[in-house]
């Protein structure tokens, strides 16, 4: 998997970018693959979710940062913050499934962090791991 095909996957869910924004997305998800900060699931007509995500002790630098711009992580730091989650469905199973893979990668987490898009405007959800469901903000 590269950058590349990620793009294709994500122009056949409809999403869109501007001739500006190419050159940002491709350096954004070759670097994020480079640094092992993807987790993909795929079904039997390719791709099927697709997650970006940062480590550290504070998320505020990730969620202000503009939303193509590629930011290093800490990955022994206690905060994981999803940048991206491209899905051609969500469901419990998808979730706990991505969740436990996240967890055995990184056992030290404590809280999950994450924005949802709504029509309204972003808003910004924290979990925290009193019973490991790092995955929750994921619903």
């Amino acid at each position: 998997m590269n950058a590349i095909d990620i793009i294709k996957f994500m122009g056949e869910l409809g999403i869109r970018f501007r001739e500006s924004e190419i050159d940002q997305v491709l350096f954004y998800f070759s670097k994020m693959i480079e640094d092992k900060r993807i987790v993909v699931t795929e079904d039997e007509s390719g791709l099927h979710t697709v997650i970006c995500f940062s480590i550290g002790d504070s998320i505020e630098f990730f969620w202000k940062k503009k939303q193509w711009a590629y930011a290093p992580h800490d990955p022994q730091g206690l905060l994981f913050y999803i940048e991206k989650l491209i899905s051609k469905g969500w469901n419990r199973s998808m979730r706990e499934y991505i969740q436990a893979h996240i967890q055995s990668l990184y056992p030290h987490l404590r809280e999950a962090h994450g924005h949802r898009w709504a029509r309204w405007g972003d808003r910004h959800v924290q979990f925290t791991d009193e019973q490991r469901r790092l995955g929750s903000c994921m619903k």
